[in-house]
């Protein structure tokens, strides 16, 4: 019970950096107290989450953990240290928050997603933690700046649990092959 008392208030501090980052806010186009706001926002629901307190719905219509922060203009999502761990989720849904290649850094806490969906962003290369995620089964890129190079065809053919990819309305450039 210690361990997680200690490792929630480490969660609760670095939500709370990050909330209150006024520098990187200041940063970004628009208001920064609508950043705040809803980073405020996020940083709650990812508490609730840590938790074991949020759920969507599985293939089979049953709720299994997961996330959707969907729509939220946060700028950059938090890049949590090693030990905050988010491994019990199973679904991630991060479409139209305007997120881009710094997004890796936020996934690396959620070492065991089965469905990742990202779609409707400005990623231009896929995120390496990605190809560490051995239970990932659903992965949608669609609608973003994503272009495809030999290394990152490599990766994609390398994460052979993927059993649907959706990179449409991206540049793209090489090919994966789904053999």
């Amino acid at each position: 019970v210690r361990s997680l008392q200690l490792h929630l208030a480490k969660l609760r501090r670095e939500l709370k950096a990050w909330s209150n980052d006024e520098a990187s806010m200041a940063k970004l186009p628009g208001s920064p107290d609508d950043y705040r706001v809803a980073r405020q926002n996020v940083a709650l629901r990812l508490e609730n989450c840590w938790r074991h307190q949020t759920f969507l719905s599985g293939e089979t219509g049953a709720p299994v953990p997961g996330l959707k922060l969907d729509g939220m203009r946060v700028g950059s999502l938090p890049a949590f240290t090693g030990d905050i761990d988010f491994s019990h989720v199973q679904q991630l849904s991060l479409q139209n928050m305007q997120l881009s290649d710094d997004v890796g850094y936020f996934l690396k806490a959620f070492k065991r997603l089965d469905r990742l969906q990202l779609d409707a962003n400005r990623i231009t290369r896929l995120p390496e933690v990605l190809s560490h995620m051995p239970a990932l089964r659903h992965l949608s890129l669609h609608n973003n700046a994503l272009n495809l190079n030999a290394q990152t065809v490599q990766k994609l053919a390398y994460m052979e649990s993927l059993q649907s990819l959706d990179l449409s309305d991206n540049p793209l450039g090489d090919t994966p092959d789904v053999s």
